[in-house]
């Protein structure tokens, strides 16, 4: 099982401090410091204190690395949100799930223990990237 929810919901709100969300092409780091933070949600109806946009093909690569994080990969799904960006993951990731799952109706459950430690290094990836994001919270004290 797996108990992260990014696994069943790759756009996410960020509710207090420290907190970090990703909604409509952003990512977005609120303030680490809680009385920046309610002064920003007072001043502004939000604690954030970066916003960064995410180009189309980073964000069709996180919802690829947080599918195959959750075991499953659904081809279609993955073309009906990206288009033909979506058809070029596909190519690539497909075969992948194939190799290493099983056909579940339109879509594939990864079942391969050696798939299941190559997903989590890819997904540790971009916990690594969110640790950067925190880490620039506490270093700015935004």
């Amino acid at each position: 099982m797996i108990d992260e929810y990014v696994v069943d919901h790759d756009v996410y709100l960020a509710a207090g401090a420290s907190a970090i969300g990703r909604s409509n092409w952003y990512i977005y780091v609120n303030s680490f410091d809680p009385a920046k933070y309610v002064d920003y949600v007072e001043r502004h109806g939000h604690g954030a204190a970066r916003a960064m946009y995410i180009a189309p093909w980073e964000d069709a690569l996180y919802y690829a690395s947080t599918a195959l994080f959750g075991l499953r990969w659904c081809p279609r799904e993955v073309e009906r949100r990206y288009g033909p960006l979506g058809q070029l993951i596909n190519a690539s990731v497909a075969p992948y799930a194939r190799l290493h799952g099983q056909r579940r109706g339109p879509c594939y459950r990864i079942t391969s223990p050696k798939a299941l430690y190559e997903i989590h290094k890819m997904q540790r990836g971009i916990y690594m990237g969110l640790n950067a994001l925190r880490e620039w919270g506490m270093k700015t004290r935004a």
